[in-house]
């Protein structure tokens, strides 16, 4: 439905940055939102299921999430259950001389009902409301990797 990539360089090194990323207990649970939560499901070698929740306005929302770890280079997502069903996204990790290039690319998916409300926002808002997402969750990890929690 929609696509957004947003890069960020962080003042971390590399290896902070993908321990990180590399845990989603730490990188989806430190969202700073007191109602979310995140529960490993299932773990084999670089594979792990995970529950989420966090409230969204009057709703609570819940997704379960497959996510690869192609460690140190990038981590896979997809969203197997919840609203956004079939949602991809791939975070990846290169060195830079100031610390650590983030790469954030998301393939926003929606079905059903809710698919079709959006659908009629129209591309255009639902990647500004993309990118507004994608650059607060960044803001979150800089702050966490800068140490400025």
């Amino acid at each position: 439905m929609a696509k957004v990539q947003l890069r960020k360089t962080f003042k971390a090194p590399i290896e902070k940055v993908v321990e990180y990323f590399g845990n989603p207990e730490l990188h989806l649970g430190s969202s700073g939102d007191p109602g979310a939560s995140c529960k490993v499901i299932s773990r084999k070698e670089n594979e792990l299921v995970i529950e989420d929740e966090r409230d969204a306005g009057q709703r609570r929302l819940k997704t379960t999430q497959r996510i690869r770890l192609h460690l140190p280079h990038r981590v896979e997502t997809e969203i197997i259950d919840g609203l956004a069903k079939g949602s991809k996204s791939v975070t990846s990790f290169e060195v830079d001389p100031e610390g650590t290039r983030v790469t954030y690319t998301t393939d926003l998916k929606f079905g059903g009902m809710a698919g079709r409300v959006l659908g009629r926002l129209g591309k255009p808002l639902l990647k500004k409301m993309m990118e507004e997402e994608m650059e607060a969750a960044a803001e979150k990890a800089r702050k966490y990797l800068e140490g400025e929690q």
